[in-house]
């Protein structure tokens, strides 16, 4: 699997608009969100806790994060706090969903993606609410994410339709030469604070669309789009293909990295995560992806072959 990172911000990407939207299409620039809207965004959260093997489980640890809204200093909720034994069981999920799941046609893959899109698409208002309210970012900005990971969703739908390779050939007498892609297994992924809902987005959907399965740690800050995300596509993935445990990046960012059934760590975050997590991955080989908060380089190790 190939993933490429951008390395610039979704800011950049938007170039000439103001307020995060298109102000000719979308008009002026929503408020702030109402103490409504605010309790509208808190009911429609997802349970706060592991998404395992398709189902929501308080993990194996009895501890809490408190998860505030940084507009108010306010505490929206309080998530599971992770352990490497969450992590080892969101992995052996993802390891044993992943052979029927890689099995699976292009075709077969687009489709699930398209209806995690329209799923997304059908409730982008809650999901913005959501966002704002977690991330502290203006209605308008947070709406822009979620359109963006929709569209994310959307373009690698058709990208994993349309992967290409060296034609196969004898470049060597009586030898055959052909070059077949094939999935690298469970991917773990780590996410920042900043962009939750989109950061995700741009991760799940090239490694879900190559045949990959995930285990996802969201920013212990800002984990609630992501849990809600699982939520909604609890019907259309199967079981086990997307994992996410919440938690600290010790134990939780740790073990995923050093976990030995991860063939593939991918990051955004800081020079330090992405320091620790290609220290942790490089005694089994296996292949790093980072993207640091800089924004000014992208590395990665030899994936694992």
């Amino acid at each position: 699997m190939t993933q490429i990172i951008s390395d610039s911000l979704p800011e950049v990407r938007r170039a000439g608009r103001t307020g995060g939207r298109n102000d000719a299409a979308s008009g002026p620039a929503s408020p702030r969100m109402s103490s409504r809207s605010e309790a509208d965004a808190a009911a429609g959260m997802a349970p706060a806790c592991q998404f395992i093997n398709g189902t929501f489980t308080p993990g194996s640890g009895g501890d809490s994060i408190d998860v505030v809204n940084p507009a108010t200093g306010e505490t929206i909720t309080a998530v599971a706090a992770g352990t490497a034994e969450d992590v080892n069981s969101a992995v052996a999920a993802a390891r044993a969903a992943q052979p029927a799941w890689g099995a699976m046609t292009p075709r077969e893959h687009s489709e699930i993606l398209h209806q995690v899109a329209d799923r997304l698409e059908a409730n982008a208002l809650d999901l913005a609410r959501l966002e704002s309210l977690n991330t502290g970012k203006p209605p308008a900005v947070a709406e822009d994410d979620v359109s963006s990971a929709v569209d994310t969703f959307r373009f690698m739908a058709g990208a994993g339709r349309t992967m290409t390779s060296l034609a196969a050939a004898d470049y060597a007498a009586g030898h055959t030469s052909v070059i077949l892609r094939e999935p690298l297994g469970v991917v773990g992924v780590i996410t920042p604070w900043n962009y939750p809902l989109l950061m995700a987005a741009w991760k799940l959907a090239p490694i879900l669309a190559a045949g990959n399965t995930v285990v996802l740690k969201p920013s212990e800050q800002t984990p609630l789009t992501t849990l809600k995300l699982a939520e909604l596509i609890t019907d259309i993935v199967p079981a086990g293909v997307v994992n996410i445990v919440t938690g600290y990046g010790d134990p939780v960012g740790s073990r995923l990295s050093a976990h030995p059934d991860v063939a593939l760590v991918a990051l955004t975050g800081s020079v330090g995560s992405g320091s620790a997590v290609a220290a942790a991955a490089a005694p089994r080989a296996s292949g790093c992806i980072w993207s640091s908060e800089a924004k000014l380089r992208s590395w990665s190790s030899p994936m694992q072959t």
